[in-house]
């Protein structure tokens, strides 16, 4: 219901304004692919693939050993004691618990990593799009990834400059 307020508030001025008032001064962005394909979303979207991929190697590593020790609990279970076999399924247990809060811990630490790095770079593309729109006399950039816009001209994208504004004005840390 959030993502239909837009389109109906967007339709609403088009209509107390009459079609012909309103042409030429709204432009429309893809402001994800403005995020992904910047320069600054480009390199903060590649530390965090590095991040991610660092956790996911933490995490194969502690699968492996679980997996070994399921085998290894298997091929004795024979020949163990009923004490050791216990403890190797104790073991067992307990490192399953901790690849289960591994992993978790993990997911929140690539959500905060995330936030992170995309943050700035978002509020840096937010202030490039809202000098675009001052600039070029804009009366309304719309998102084309928010729901109820089931059309648009791609004339009036300025996706692709919001880009290129946005990767002059980046400078590499």
């Amino acid at each position: 219901m959030k993502k239909f307020i837009p389109a109906v508030i967007a339709l609403s001025m088009i209509l107390a304004f009459g079609g012909n008032a309103m042409a030429g001064s709204i432009a429309f962005i893809d402001g994800q692919k403005a995020l992904l394909e910047s320069m600054a979303g480009k390199d903060a979207y590649g530390e965090l693939q590095k991040f991610q991929a660092a956790k996911q190697d933490d995490l194969n590593k502690q699968q492996a050993e679980i997996k070994a020790l399921a085998e290894d609990l298997q091929t004795k279970a024979l020949t163990l004691s009923d004490e050791a076999k216990q403890d190797m399924e104790l073991e067992y247990q307990q490192k399953m618990r901790a690849l289960q809060l591994a992993a978790k811990e993990a997911e929140e630490e690539l959500q905060r990593k995330e936030a992170t790095l995309l943050k700035p770079v978002s509020e840096d593309i937010k202030n490039i799009i809202e000098q675009y729109g001052k600039d070029k006399g804009l009366d309304m950039i719309i998102d084309i990834r928010v729901r109820g816009i089931h059309y648009y001209n791609a004339s009036s994208d300025i996706t692709d400059k919001i880009i290129e504004m946005a990767n002059k004005k980046y400078t590499k840390k």
